[in-house]
Formats: C-alpha cells, sequence, structure tokens
C-alpha cells in the first residue's frame, strides 16, 4: 500500500506477500454412538501470530473459533436422517477479522439393492443463515465485505454401484517363518 506517484489523495492498494507469519490450529471432537443416534461434536481454534503495516504494525491476533454438531441417526429399512450444525466464532483468519455465521442442514439417505443403490436429500442452509461478513483494516483502509454465498438449497441424488463386489479373497497371511525366509 502506497501513494499513487507521490499524491497523498490517491492510495494504491496492491497484493503483497506477508514476510512471517506463525499459526496454531487445535481440534478436539467426540463421537459417541447411543443406540440409533450417532452424533459428532467438534470445536477447533486457530491463533495466528500476524503483525502487518508500513508505518505502523497493525496486529490480527484475535483467535478464530469453529464448530460443528454433527447427528446421524441410523433407522430401520436403510434409512439414515441427518441433522448437522457448523459455524464459527468472531475472530481473525489472515487479515481479516471475520465475524459469526453458522448454519444447518439435513439429510435422509435410502438405500436398496444391498447398497449398492442410494437415494440421497438434502438441505443446505435451511434457515438462510449463512453470511460471510468479514472487515479488513490496514492503516489507512478499511474494508467491510458482506456476503451472501446463496448456498439454501435443496439437492437429490441417486448413486448406483455397478459391479461392486467385496475382497473375495479367502487366504491367509504368510507365517513369520515365511516371511523371515524371505
Amino acid at each position: 500500500m502506497g501513494k499513487y506517484e507521490g499524491n497523498s489523495d490517491i492510495l494504491m492498494y496492491r497484493p503483497e506477500n506477508i514476510k512471517q507469519s506463525e499459526s496454531l490450529t487445535l481440534g478436539v471432537y467426540y463421537s459417541p454412538t447411543v443406540g440409533l443416534w450417532k452424533p459428532v461434536a467438534g470445536f477447533g481454534m486457530t491463533q495466528q501470530r500476524l503483525a502487518f503495516g508500513e508505518a505502523e504494525k497493525q496486529s490480527y491476533n484475535k483467535p478464530y473459533f469453529n464448530y460443528s454438531f454433527r447427528n446421524s441417526f441410523k433407522l430401520p429399512a436403510n434409512i439414515t436422517l441427518r441433522a448437522d450444525l457448523v459455524g464459527n466464532l468472531r475472530g481473525h483468519s489472515g487479515q481479516s477479522y471475520v465475524y459469526d455465521t453458522y448454519r444447518i442442514d439435513a439429510q435422509v439417505n435410502k438405500s436398496f439393492l444391498n447398497g449398492n443403490l442410494i437415494f440421497i436429500v438434502r438441505a443446505v442452509d435451511l434457515l438462510g443463515s449463512y453470511r460471510g461478513k468479514s472487515l479488513v483494516e490496514i492503516a489507512p483502509i478499511t474494508i467491510w465485505q458482506t456476503q451472501i454465498p446463496d448456498m439454501q438449497s435443496v439437492q437429490f441424488s441417486i448413486t448406483y454401484s455397478f459391479n461392486s463386489t467385496r475382497n473375495k479373497y479367502k487366504g491367509e497371511t504368510a507365517s513369520e517363518a515365511e516371511r523371515s525366509r524371505m
């Protein structure tokens, strides 16, 4: 970022490589099975050490958190139901300060013919809540972005596996004596 041809009223904004940046990412997931219900709860955090700027360094070090809660229900008649909540909490991702966002998805699977034929109906972002809001501040410029990615959708798919076979090998592995002989 600099003045355009010495004119202080015009700023030139151009991409520039950051000389040094460090980050630490941690994640924890828990996946028990309770009868028909198989939840997967996850929580993650990214902490970066990043400072950038010409005259004075600006810090971009607020941790960025993400979470997910995925639910799967295995029902009789080869039916699987899913309901998922995914999102993030505000924090820095690169030079952007990213604001809270979340979405809820749902899915129904039904399989036939020993799992070779699968019907899937999926609804993405049921509430239309997924919005990307971010703030980029690189002195003296401030950029406020709101993204509406239009992810809300209903999807239908059919999958058929032709000639799907399991491993037909019925033999045993080589014994230790045979392996050492070779």
